[in-house]
């Protein structure tokens, strides 16, 4: 039996428990840390390979014409390929290791400390895998409507245009301007990412049959949405002050926080529905 979800209830949890697991936060900053860092170890060795490829170019520029084209766009194509490997290598990297912590902080809500591991073994590995490449679609999803709704925002008068972004010197002004677009955004945002949420949550547990028959996906997206508010708030509030540093510090770490917050929220939320479906069998 689908039951009222206690929303403010999944919030507030959510919002909490990150605190109560402070090993846990710091171990998946370390991690993301680790990723960026191998990703960035990645982009100096495309560089250096490139750098051949480039003396090839400026070598061949340098006869003035002289050479054939082919000269010309061979060592193009190795330049370019190299750095699209290193593209879809560091994305690689990043997105895997962002969905290891997902997966981390989605059995911590679920199952407690004993039941969140930081091991790959027992599926946990093919799992991070999975969930990386949802977790990107959903990203590349969530942009392209993004987009749309940040340029009917704008058409509509709701955000600033591009030329006053260019002109704006008043930082605090220009937040204030685009606050509605960024509210549309991350309503948006939070519906898009709720609708395959279920699915998520499914990946991250290794289960085939979790119990979601109602994953509660409005109420979901409102317990997102409240989330993210812990973000937009304190971020408007410290842009208002003038400083783009405080406002870039505060977004950064808040948004650390949240990528604690929205896992934990989908463990909650399945506690909620399995203690309805265990309802279900009663009756």
């Amino acid at each position: 039996m689908q039951e009222s979800f206690p929303t403010v209830a999944v919030f507030k949890e959510a919002a909490q428990l990150p605190f109560q697991a402070v090993g846990g936060m710091l171990a998946s900053i370390g991690i993301l840390f680790a990723a960026i860092f191998a990703g960035g170890i990645v982009l100096v060795i495309a560089f250096v390979v490139n750098q051949e490829s480039m003396l090839a170019i400026f070598e061949v520029m340098a006869r003035q014409g002289s050479s054939s084209a082919r000269e010309m766009t061979e060592p193009i194509e190795l330049a370019v390929l190299v750095t699209m490997v290193a593209v879809v290598l560091i994305v690689a990297v990043i997105m895997f290791f962002s969905a290891h912590i997902f997966n981390y902080w989605v059995n911590y809500a679920t199952f407690g400390k004993e039941g969140a591991h930081w091991s790959f073994s027992e599926g946990r590995f093919s799992a991070a895998v999975v969930n990386a490449l949802k977790l990107l679609l959903i990203s590349i999803l969530v942009m392209l409507i993004n987009y749309v709704a940040i340029t009917v925002a704008s058409v509509l008068g709701l955000g600033p245009s591009t030329s006053n972004v260019q002109t704006t010197v008043d930082y605090a002004e220009l937040t204030l301007s685009g606050l509605t677009g960024t509210i549309v955004t991350v309503v948006a945002t939070s519906a898009i990412y709720s609708l395959f949420s279920a699915n998520l949550t499914q990946t991250s547990l290794r289960s085939q049959t979790e119990g979601l028959e109602h994953p509660h996906t409005l109420d979901f997206a409102i317990v997102i949405i409240l989330l993210y508010a812990l973000i937009l708030i304190p971020t408007v509030l410290a842009a208002l002050t003038g400083s783009s540093t405080l406002t870039v510090v505060v977004s950064s770490v808040l948004t650390l926080y949240l990528m604690f917050t929205v896992p934990i929220a989908h463990g909650l939320r399945y506690r909620v529905c399995m203690a309805e479906k265990s309802e279900d069998d009663v009756v």
